[in-house]
């Protein structure tokens, strides 16, 4: 049997392959070998050298396969793993390739939907996130009031790493008694969203929508708003840019892009959507002039609302 697994809600996909994993330890125990293999580390040779290798005591394989899509003529490799092992009709041999996001002329759902199970995991609308929320509570005996319930979409929004994180921290709260978690007690414990706050003159920069960033920044600041932490966010953000850059350079980053640069994947997701917009040349410009402005700034030469204005405006 083969699998493919994929799209941008990694946590969802995770849990598929885990639930696969799971099902096998239950159905062939100590006859299980468990593989996992990451492309973007190992040679994919090592799926064949795996499903070559007999084992007495061992028979049935489960091999987990990260980063493929990244590897070069993978469509033709895989091809004839299949017509080698007839993957497409053995129980004794599973393998699962686990992606993240896949290019649109990515071959690999159409070959592996004709030999395998191909399913696509996206972000959730609103309406399953919604559901997805109320089982996590109900499963864990907690109520959760509809006004805090959308409150947390709302701060939070589709990514389901996120989400996850801030559940378990109400349910923490909530505790043996098991109280009602309200939209104050939300507010309390939950975070400004990474869509809220200073976010949108990040995001707004980013997209180089000038306008709308020197609006969301004058706002800010009229706010009372740490604009110098603003002006350090954005260095971490371009930070991030610089490394996602190098990373795409392959033309696909690889599946474990968040744990390398040590961000949330919804942070990686937001800024990979970026990536188009800002070549090299352009990242370098930014950094060079943010470098500038950070020595200006502690030397006292202007502060950071202004280092900021003036990087939208030469940006």
């Amino acid at each position: 049997m083969i699998y493919l697994l994929y799209g941008e809600d990694t946590f969802r996909s995770l849990t598929r392959v885990n639930e696969i994993i799971s099902r096998a330890r239950s159905l062939y125990k100590e006859q299980l070998n468990l593989r996992r293999i990451d492309a973007g580390e190992d040679n994919i040779r090592v799926i064949e050298h795996e499903l070559e290798t007999p084992s007495l005591f061992t028979p049935f394989r489960l091999i987990v396969v990260n980063n493929a899509s990244n590897e070069k003529n993978i469509y033709e490799y895989l091809e004839s793993l299949i017509g080698k092992f007839k993957l497409d009709k053995s129980t004794d041999n599973i393998v699962v390739f686990h992606e993240g996001k896949l290019e649109n002329k990515s071959q690999l759902p159409a070959l592996l939907k004709t030999h395998g199970k191909v399913q696509e995991f996206a972000f959730l609308k609103r309406d399953k996130i919604t559901l997805w929320i109320k089982k996590f509570f109900a499963a864990r005996g907690i109520k959760i009031t509809p006004e805090a319930l959308v409150f947390l979409i709302n701060t939070i929004g589709p990514d389901l790493w996120m989400l996850s994180n801030e559940c378990h921290k109400l349910a923490s709260w909530s505790g043996a008694n098991k109280e009602t978690i309200t939209l104050s007690i939300v507010e309390e414990i939950t975070p400004a969203s990474i869509d809220s706050g200073v976010f949108p003159f990040v995001d707004y920069f980013l997209g180089k929508n000038k306008q709308r960033a020197l609006y969301e920044l004058e706002m800010l600041a009229a706010k009372g708003e740490d604009v110098n932490g603003l002006f350090y966010l954005l260095v971490k953000q371009f930070e991030y840019l610089a490394q996602l850059f190098a990373l795409n350079q392959a033309g696909r980053l690889p599946l474990n892009t968040a744990k390398i640069l040590g961000a949330h994947p919804y942070v990686v997701n937001k800024l990979s959507a970026q990536l188009k917009r800002w070549p090299q040349a352009e990242i370098g410009a930014v950094f060079e002039r943010l470098a500038n402005y950070d020595l200006a700034i502690k030397t006292g030469a202007f502060d950071a609302r202004l280092a900021l204005t003036l990087l939208v405006a030469a940006t």
